[in-house]
């Protein structure tokens, strides 16, 4: 009350100095344009309330003879089984019902596998794709290319007692066939642990040192001998989704060289990790396109998630 009042007199103080104003000598429009805007603030305060209230609308109620006729209007048919208690058989319908709703027996996979290691203590990576499929939302099976662009220079170590001199660059590339168990899945998270198998190529060049009385950076790296191997891994593999449509994928994981030149297999098995940014196509069409679906997988991943709940609580009453 009191700061409606205080602009009320406010506003009628501006306008009566702004009548009552004598120009002086030597006045500008500028001076004047300052009062007008001044007044016009004013006056600005003072409708901000009520068009705020002129936005929030009223209620509109029905007359006598609507209200009347809905006695006359067939009311459709309601599933009671989820106004009525929960057994076990209705939370068991819902859930298959959710389980079917959703169910694809198969779904093509296409996607990138960069990730990060290390070769003879030196850290590099990996740049890879997959093609496959998805079957029934749980597995994952397909194939993968693997190529690691950043060659490793080895410094020369002793072998069998011998000292080596030769300076050696390995690269490697290698494809496998893989097999992936999605144990845990909802709108937001995904954990999946994947296997795999395949064989690969270490390619190697080796530093070969100048003829007598030229300088050694005056050598030259040349091919070396391939040596072939198969490669096993197995992972960890996680996502989060931040929006619908795009995510973060890390995971961590071991990879074992079977095979080949003992000292390339015991320097290029190690640890794995990977972390990388996902792009996932079908519900980046429907955020643009298709909204209501996505909001209804939400609630039906909420709905689900309600329901196992009961269903262990329902099943712990009868052991009771």
């Amino acid at each position: 009350m009191y700061q409606r009042v205080k602009l009320d007199y406010l506003s009628f103080e501006s306008i009566r100095y702004w009548r009552n104003k004598q120009p002086e000598q030597g006045s500008s429009f500028v001076s004047l344009t300052k009062e007008v805007s001044h007044f016009l603030i004013v006056i600005l305060c003072l409708l901000i309330p009520v068009l705020s209230y002129s936005q929030v609308g009223h209620a509109v109620f029905p007359s006598k003879e609507e209200v009347g006729s809905l006695n006359t209007i067939e009311m459709a048919e309601v599933d009671t089984s989820i106004i009525e208690p929960l057994t076990i058989e209705t939370v068991e319908a819902e859930l298959a019902y959710l389980k079917e709703k959703y169910r694809k027996d198969y779904k093509v996979l296409i996607g990138l596998d960069n990730h990060y290691t290390a070769f003879f203590g030196q850290n590099t990576h990996f740049w890879g794709a997959k093609l496959g499929l998805e079957l029934f939302q749980g597995y994952r099976m397909g194939f993968g290319a693997y190529y690691m662009p950043k060659k490793i220079a080895i410094t020369p170590v002793l072998l069998e007692g011998a000292k080596d001199t030769t300076y050696r660059k390995f690269s490697m590339h290698y494809y496998n066939t893989f097999m992936e168990f999605i144990f845990i899945r909802n709108f937001r998270w995904e954990l999946a642990l994947p296997f795999s198998l395949g064989y690969g190529i270490a390619e190697v060049e080796r530093w070969q040192y100048p003829t007598t009385g030229l300088r050694p950076t005056d050598g030259k790296w040349i091919p070396g001998k391939d040596i072939g191997m198969f490669v096993g891994n197995f992972a960890l593999n996680a996502h989060y989704k931040i929006f619908s449509w795009v995510g973060l994928g890390f995971g961590i994981g071991w990879r074992q060289m079977i095979g080949g030149n003992e000292e390339v297999q015991r320097n290029m098995s190690g640890a794995t990790l990977a972390y990388k940014i996902k792009i996932f196509p079908h519900y980046l069409y429907r955020s643009l396109f298709k909204k209501e679906k996505i909001l209804e997988e939400k609630g039906d991943y909420r709905w689900k998630k309600y329901m196992k709940k009961n269903l262990k609580r329902l099943k712990g009453e009868m052991k009771r």
